[in-house]
């Protein structure tokens, strides 16, 4: 149950980060290229690709379709995200964070680091929970037909 809770919380954050990457590609686009790690092929592809896989990802959770390997995924998309900040906030730019489009005015700092680490720390504990619920639910299994 709380793991439940938990995958649907991270789901809304996909989500409304990913309709608000899709009101201005643009703008995300430009995010993007502001974080300086990748070149403009590379870039065009991820600022394409990212919205739509978090609005997989949160689909995926609502319609609760394989949680271990959505939750793992999730994690790496966050750790992508503190990698990302990280190595900008290292650099020393003064970027938009990007995280929920144009209306949301943040820029890299430490908050926004801590606010992604956070994240990050609550997808590894999703993925943990997941993980055990799949272990002891293939446990229970297996214990049913032995018993037959």
């Amino acid at each position: 149950m709380i793991a439940r809770s938990i995958g649907l919380f991270l789901a809304g954050v996909l989500l409304v980060s990913a309709i608000e990457h899709a009101k201005n590609p643009f703008f995300f686009l430009g995010t993007v290229y502001s974080y300086d790690l990748l070149d403009s092929n590379f870039g065009l592809w991820a600022a394409a690709i990212l919205p739509t896989s978090q609005f997989l990802l949160s689909a995926m959770v609502f319609a609760q379709i394989w949680h271990a390997g959505v939750a793992l995924v999730i994690s790496s998309l966050f750790a992508l995200f503190v990698f990302a900040q990280g190595l900008a906030l290292a650099k020393g730019l003064v970027i938009p964070c990007g995280c929920f489009g144009v209306e949301s005015n943040t820029s890299i700092g430490w908050q926004s680091l801590f606010w992604v680490l956070s994240l990050l720390i609550v997808s590894l504990f999703y993925a943990v929970c997941c993980i055990y619920e799949h272990n002891a639910s293939k446990r229970c299994t297996i214990t049913e037909n032995a018993e037959k």
